[in-house]
């Protein structure tokens, strides 16, 4: 499996991206950005 290498910026428009849908819907945030794509982007941070 490829390594994703995630660049601040790239970093700050997932979790925009989150934030902004989970305000409504935390469960489709979850859906849109699954935690698994958050875990290599920010290693230590739980949502």
């Amino acid at each position: 499996m490829a390594e994703i290498k995630w660049t601040e910026e790239a970093q700050r428009w997932l979790r925009d991206i989150h934030d902004y849908i989970a305000a409504d819907n935390p469960g489709a945030a979850a859906k849109v950005i699954p935690y698994q794509v958050f875990l290599p982007a920010w290693p230590g941070q739980y949502l």
